[in-house]
């Protein structure tokens, strides 16, 4: 059985991870969500989107915030 994360606490997680990064992930706005997806990764040094429409489960398996025995609820 794996174990449950929220939706919270997953983001809570992948924002300490991009800081070393000098990354944050934003929720785009409801009108802005056709172009740029649900959520998109900042650069904070050029201040620019550096992508778009990202899958929060799958990017947090990426960079280690989520792991093989974890989910999303």
């Amino acid at each position: 059985m794996k174990k449950k994360i929220t939706l919270l606490a997953l983001s809570a997680r992948i924002k300490r991870k991009l800081m070393k990064e000098n990354k944050k992930l934003v929720k785009c706005s409801p009108k802005d969500q056709s172009g740029y997806g649900d959520y998109g990764l900042v650069d904070l040094t050029t201040n620019t989107i550096s992508a778009y429409h990202i899958d929060i489960e799958k990017f947090a398996k990426e960079i280690g915030a989520l792991h093989d025995y974890e989910e999303l609820v």
